[in-house]
């Protein structure tokens, strides 16, 4: 089985399922890069550090390579394509099966859909393919629904993500905070507006006007870092609020087992959110904004992680309580979001799934392998 993937350039949250692909015996993983990154700010690519990666962008020999790829493997599965749509359309051509990838088109707004731009991108993407052998891989619990409001049939449509994994050999540094796990809010994130890290700091000077004693422990920096401490300070509350700044990936990690308690506030800019699989892959109790692409996939409502809706900050406050003042929820919570991050929401769970479903439509087709082996959660299961 050849499984090819295309995308802008290799990155840290496409690599754990790339490496779950790659480590299959009977299948040969390629991941074709289309965009040279060298001095591009915030842009950090993996594409020197793995054989499986073919970089169109270096030469005529290597577009050959990945034009092959495009036509001839058994699958391929196409992400950002940086501009580069003939392989796209000569995939198409051929009849062949394959996959778009993408997050949510109208994070600006539902008006977006009638900027004739947008219009004309989408329906390059997405339009133009949906009589052919194509399925979409939607990285966000509200792609299926806008690929709808421009005319795309939802049908065609599977759920799928981002897989962050954190093993259990992951280098997390010992704990050092002494407050108890799950009597501590933690989270992190850039400090941008769409964030909303002022929510987390409003939500905290009402849990402690409830009568809960707790710190919020801040990771990240950006351009709000001024604003949300002086904000802090305006509301009373910064003897409870600690901003560390830019943290590594295992102390991030550790603050998260740590603390037990992790916020989620991102507005809906916020395509996935690999922060929220990793927090819960820690155990950890996460309070979540529904508007995050990942959340209404990842989190089920006071069974693995609680949610909370638009910026309605007494909500966020109020399911933060309840889970201070109740340690035997926060930890059976906790222990639920480990399991659905260590089980149907795995980088290997997912790499098995999509070998097992690709196979299947190689025989039979999309319509038939969907209906005849359809996962009834998680990944590759129906986004509608």
């Amino acid at each position: 089985m050849r499984i090819t993937f295309f995308s802008n350039f290799l990155n840290a949250h496409q690599l754990p399922l790339a490496k779950e692909f790659d480590a299959m015996d009977d299948v040969d993983y390629t991941f074709v890069s289309l965009l040279a990154t060298g001095g591009m700010v915030g842009r950090v690519s993996l594409d020197d550090d793995y054989a499986f990666v073919v970089k169109e962008y270096q030469d005529g020999a290597h577009a050959a390579l990945a034009m092959r790829h495009a036509v001839e493997d058994d699958i391929v599965v196409f992400g950002d394509m940086a501009g580069k749509e003939q392989y796209v359309r000569a995939r198409a051509k051929m009849g062949k099966p394959f996959f778009r990838y993408a997050e949510r088109l109208l994070k600006r707004g539902d008006w977006w859909r009638f900027v004739p731009p947008k219009v004309y991108r989408t329906w390059n993407r997405f339009g133009r393919y949906k009589l052919d052998e194509m399925r979409v891989l939607c990285a966000s619990a509200y792609t299926a629904r806008d690929l709808g409001l421009f005319g795309f049939p939802v049908s065609k449509c599977l759920k799928w993500g981002y897989f962050p994994q954190v093993q259990a050999t992951d280098d997390v540094p010992d704990s050092k905070t002494p407050l108890p796990r799950y009597k501590a809010l933690c989270s992190a994130q850039r400090l941008i507006p769409w964030k909303r890290v002022d929510l987390q700091i409003h939500a905290l000077q009402r849990v402690l006007s409830a009568g809960v004693n707790v710190k919020l422990s801040i990771a990240g920096d950006g351009p709000e870092r001024d604003r949300l401490e002086a904000l802090a300070c305006e509301l009373g509350v910064a003897d409870n609020v600690e901003f560390l700044g830019e943290l590594s990936h295992g102390d991030t990690l550790a603050l998260m087992r740590e603390s037990g308690v992790f916020l989620a506030t991102s507005d809906r800019n916020e395509g996935w959110g690999a922060t929220v699989n990793e927090a819960m892959s820690m155990g950890c109790c996460v309070v979540a904004s529904e508007e995050m692409g990942s959340v209404p996939y990842l989190i089920k409502d006071g069974e693995n992680g609680f949610v909370f809706t638009g910026s309605d900050v007494e909500g966020l406050a109020c399911r933060v309580v309840g889970v201070l003042n109740d340690g035997e929820l926060a930890r059976r919570v906790g222990a639920a979001a480990e399991e659905t991050t260590n089980g149907p929401w795995c980088a290997r769970e997912a790499a098995l799934r999509f070998k097992r479903l690709s196979e299947d439509v190689v025989v039979k087709g999309f319509d038939v392998a969907l209906e005849e082996g359809a996962f009834a959660r998680g990944p590759l299961s129906a986004s509608i």
